[in-house]
């Protein structure tokens, strides 16, 4: 058996020889051998054992701040690193910090709870609000050569009801207007030509100019085929 070879090889009688350190080392070693023998051997004892374990690996264990060694390696990503979830915040981290934050050092500061999303400013050189007001106004250049402008005003006035949209964001504004416009143009009957359709916009097959080609070229096929019979024939006759 292992405990006996073992409780031999660690008995303090055999290994009264050994320095005193070493000697104070193995007797620690021996009891605490023979302590963990007598809890296995007892059923009861075991259980109540594997039930102190259940429990503290049951009990979540605090998340330990990341090492010097992290914060100089990963610089300003400390809300991302290999070694942590990328679900760690806190309102220290840049791109999850609530603008006009107090951060209870300056007792004249206040709290306004103001947020900002610092996804569309992580980047110097990429101004996002310039870049999406561009696009909006290009949207609604096409939009209003669909839209006369007695339509495109009763279509703002349903934003607001005093007709003052000045509160309103453009992006608002644009998708509104390309939703009303679309449903206008269905609901009007009129055929959509090509010259109407959005040059921007992915646009289907068309099933009206297909079926239209496919009997085009079901007809030249006949007619190629019928002539070809008819010079056959007619080549027999005089032969």
């Amino acid at each position: 058996m292992q405990f006996k070879r073992l409780s031999k090889k660690f008995h303090p009688d055999v290994n009264a020889r050994l320095p005193e350190d070493e000697k104070e080392a193995n007797s620690a070693r021996y009891v605490q051998m023979v302590s963990a023998y007598e809890t296995l051997k007892d059923a009861k004892k075991k259980r109540e054992y594997d039930a102190s374990l259940s429990r503290s690996t049951s009990s979540p264990k605090p998340r330990s701040g990341p090492s010097e060694w992290q914060k100089k390696y990963y610089g300003e990503a400390k809300y991302f690193s290999r070694s942590q979830a990328s679900t760690h915040h806190s309102s220290a981290n840049r791109r999850y910090r609530v603008h006009n934050f107090y951060n209870g050092t300056d007792p004249k500061s206040h709290f306004s709870g103001q947020h900002k999303n610092h996804d569309r400013h992580d980047v110097p050189h990429f101004n996002y609000e310039e870049h999406l007001a561009k696009h909006l106004k290009f949207e609604q250049h096409l939009i209003n050569k669909q839209l006369s402008p007695e339509d495109r005003k009763a279509i703002l006035r349903q934003l607001a009801k005093d007709g003052d949209i000045s509160g309103v964001s453009e992006e608002l504004i644009t998708k509104h207007l390309m939703r009303q416009a679309q449903r206008i143009k269905v609901s009007s009957g009129r055929p959509e030509t090509q010259s109407s359709r959005n040059p921007y916009m992915y646009q289907g097959p068309q099933n009206g100019e297909y079926h239209e080609h496919e009997a085009s070229l079901g007809f030249k096929t006949v007619v190629v085929l019928g002539g070809a019979g008819s010079a056959y024939l007619l080549y027999h006759m005089l032969g």
